[in-house]
């Protein structure tokens, strides 16, 4: 029989831990809730994943080793760089997934796989595997796992925990645009694999001694900028920021007033709230894209402004015909870093729909040659938009995706960026479920994009035969 003391502590531990479990209930359901309603926003600082990871390795290798496990983390050979990312929320999903990994391992080890590949561009792919040599799921099983509040029985036994905290990784990892899975046999263990794009960032501010405006902003790198935002705090605070980088800086009320200062004034880049009256941030791309084409000016940097952090924000962004997205609120540093990776030194040079250099190496630096593969490119291009047309009346999405598909390999090899993401747009949009109404603005995208492209070419082409 226990002594009164030793039956009072017991209760009280018993109540700790429930009390506990409550709380880490009550909070993951919070995290769900807040997620689902959209009011979860993610702030993208800068980041070194490197560092991070280390981190959550220090945070459980304590646990780790009383379980006599061994906790490793292995990184690529290639130097990190630092990225924009929730720093907050990736620990949040790497935690959660080590200690799944810690909790159903009972001997062996728990790894932690970092790595990076830079692409173009500025961006990066990364991926981080968390594999152990526990228990293994059943293939039934994986799935449901990440469903809220299922739970996975252990031989005859359940392990603690709230059965929501893959279903929120997936939806933190849906949130920052990734994607999430799982590799698992039966008593061999299992993998966890996050495949990330973020975008990389450029140096550090200089140090305290320095002047930073001096050091960062050099007069061939200072951008004339408009910014269109109908939340009078939202403008003034996002045009001191540009100010202080260096920039020039006109602002618009409405979607209606940027359109007509775009239409008076040359700018190098506009960056718009997604939602305001009149006009709002989607329709000002598409306006402004398809004036660009008609008009035959240089495309500018457009980029969409938005505290609203659902999954399909960015893409929603760019089927509009904007560049990229950026997630209220955007600190001086990210804002300087972004400008800096999409322009560097050649700020006010104007971008091009592809890459003549690229097309008159092709042609091995021929005149006679360039013309010949202009003429092809152009009857190709001719073809795919009347193809695209017929292809998007039909709704058929397999040989939509597999237009687009070969386009985008011709778009690759002449360098035509605008071209490339319309063509990868459509591919996504024929990847997802849903009717065929989704499909209609990355196809008119595309099409935008050939049409634009054609223009160009034939204006080339007009000049290499005089």
């Amino acid at each position: 029989r226990l002594a009164p003391e030793q039956r009072e502590r017991a209760s009280l531990e018993v109540a700790y831990e429930a009390a506990g479990s409550l709380q880490l209930l009550i909070g993951d359901i919070l995290d769900v809730a807040k997620i689902e309603s959209g009011h979860l926003t993610l702030t993208p600082e800068r980041v070194r994943l490197r560092h991070v990871v280390e981190s959550v390795r220090r945070m459980f290798e304590g646990l780790a080793r009383q379980k006599g496990l061994r906790l490793v983390v292995e990184l690529d050979d290639a130097p990190g760089r630092d990225v924009l990312i929730d720093p907050l929320r990736f620990k949040q999903v790497l935690s959660n997934l080590v200690s799944n990994a810690i909790k159903f391992t009972e001997r062996g080890q728990v790894t932690i796989r970092l790595q990076e590949r830079s692409l173009d561009e500025g961006r990066a792919i990364v991926r981080v595997d968390v594999e152990d040599s526990g228990i293994g799921i059943a293939p039934a099983d994986q799935a449901r796992l990440f469903q809220p509040f299922i739970q996975v029985a252990k031989g005859r036994t359940v392990q603690g925990g709230t059965g929501l905290g893959l279903a929120i990784c997936r939806k933190l990892v849906d949130l920052m645009g990734g994607d999430v899975e799982m590799h698992s046999e039966p008593g061999k263990g299992t993998r966890v694999s996050l495949d990330l794009l973020l975008r990389q960032c450029g140096p550090k501010m200089p140090e305290s001694g320095q002047d930073p405006l001096a050091a960062s902003m050099e007069p061939s790198r200072r951008l004339h900028i408009l910014i269109a935002d109908d939340y009078p705090p939202n403008r003034v605070l996002l045009r001191q920021q540009l100010e202080f980088l260096g920039h020039r800086v006109a602002e618009a009320e409405d979607g209606q007033v940027a359109l007509e200062l775009w239409a008076d004034e040359r700018f190098e880049v506009l960056i718009s709230d997604c939602n305001m009256p009149r006009l709002n941030g989607y329709q000002l791309a598409r306006r402004i894209r398809i004036q660009e084409r008609c008009e035959r000016r240089a495309p500018i940097l457009i980029l969409g402004y938005t505290a609203d952090a659902e999954p399909d924000e960015v893409q929603r962004c760019r089927d509009a015909g904007m560049d990229d997205c950026l997630f209220k609120p955007l600190g001086l540093e990210t804002l300087r870093n972004y400008l800096a990776t999409s322009f560097g030194r050649d700020a006010a040079q104007p971008r091009g729909l592809y890459d003549a250099a690229a097309l008159s190496s092709l042609g091995g630096d021929r005149p006679e040659r360039l013309r010949e593969l202009l003429e092809t490119l152009l009857g190709s291009n001719r073809q795919d938009l009347q193809r695209l047309a017929i292809l998007l009346r039909e709704g058929d999405r397999t040989r939509l995706a597999e237009h687009a598909h070969r386009i985008k390999g011709a778009a690759r090899m002449i360098g035509a960026r605008t071209l490339l993401e319309a063509c990868e747009a459509l591919e996504d949009a024929c990847r997802r479920s849903g009717d065929g109404e989704c499909l209609q603005a990355p196809g008119e995208r595309l099409r935008l994009a050939l049409e634009a492209l054609q223009e160009e070419l034939q204006e080339q082409l007009a000049g290499a035969a005089v």
